[in-house]
């Protein structure tokens, strides 16, 4: 191993170290209409998969991105999209654009609970120390 995978498994490994907070992540899988006529989104878990090899704990860092809002307007609702960035191992590759990022567990930051994301982009880069990902949170 040449210095510069050395140097990039430790910084693996530190920015790994500052992943203190939990979440999950889904993906939408279809719609069902209840008996009440109340239609609901399915989902598959992503992410901490049961059974999985570590990470299984669904380690993560949530970071806010540069400042990046819009102030989209639907019929004559306007609201306020945030862009933040979600931080995981190297190791998880299976999230896409549209998962949902939920259940966030911080002890550094309690507001981040109950909150909702949908990944919007991956970050994508050469010497990765942590899969990064756009998260995009419809607030207001």
């Amino acid at each position: 191993m040449g210095r510069a995978e050395r140097v990039l498994m430790r910084g693996r490994r530190r920015a790994e170290a500052l992943m203190i907070d939990s979440c999950r992540i889904r993906r939408p899988t279809g719609r069902t209409t209840g008996p009440d006529g109340v239609v609901t989104t399915t989902y598959d878990l992503i992410y901490p998969l049961p059974g999985a090899q570590p990470p299984v704990d669904g380690r993560c860092r949530i970071q806010t991105n540069d400042p990046y809002e819009q102030r989209p307007e639907a019929g004559e609702h306007s609201f306020t999209v945030v862009r933040d960035i979600l931080q995981l191992p190297m190791a998880v590759v299976v999230v896409r654009v549209d998962d949902v990022v939920d259940q966030v567990v911080s002890e550094m930051d309690p507001a981040l609970a109950g909150r909702i994301w949908r990944v919007a982009a991956p970050s994508r880069k050469t010497h990765q120390t942590m899969r990064r990902f756009y998260i995009a949170e419809v607030a207001g």
